[in-house]
């Protein structure tokens, strides 16, 4: 059974190993890389870290108000140090050749490349950061106004159907 199931395991994701290994042209690398630059998708990271470190601020705090606030400047410190060593390293934008490359031609990237260098190409990559976070917190407000009403749907749905938790 064990044997069955490690076959599957391999067999399923076959697909997903051959696709990270296959060899990128060169040319194709290049206008990649150009256009991770350019986009400001390399950015991303950054912001995606700046999102998970105020979250985790933010729920530390909550959890524990006795935390103090030089506590709070070495995680700001040490998470943006690993963040900095992972970004210099190349280690996130390898990972992204071969998802753009698996979605983009050649010739789509080169359009894409002379969009964002046309001007509202710049400025939606100037924008982005902005953008980005505004529409995070309008998401997270959205979410949070969601929560009382889907409580309330949902328990008035257990009582219907004799649903009772303790």
């Amino acid at each position: 059974m064990k044997r069955l199931c490690l076959l599957a395991i391999l067999i399923l994701s076959a697909p997903a190993l051959l696709a990270q290994d296959e060899e990128i042209p060169a040319e194709k690398r290049i206008a990649i890389r150009q256009l991770l630059v350019s986009s400001g998708a390399l950015w991303l990271g950054e912001q995606m870290g700046d999102m998970f470190l105020q979250q985790l601020t933010q729920s530390l705090r909550a959890a524990r108000s006795d935390i103090p606030a030089q506590a709070f400047d070495i995680l700001e410190e040490e998470v943006q140090a690993v963040l900095a060593e992972e970004m210099d390293s190349g280690n996130f934008e390898e990972m992204l050749y071969p998802i753009y490359h698996k979605y983009y031609s050649l010739e789509e990237i080169q359009q894409l490349l002379d969009f964002y260098s046309s001007p509202i190409g710049r400025k939606s990559v100037d924008v982005m950061p902005e953008l980005t976070q505004e529409s995070s917190q309008a998401g997270q407000a959205w979410g949070m106004a969601l929560g009382p009403k889907i409580n309330e749907r949902i328990m008035r749905r257990f009582a219907e159907e004799g649903i009772e938790l303790d």
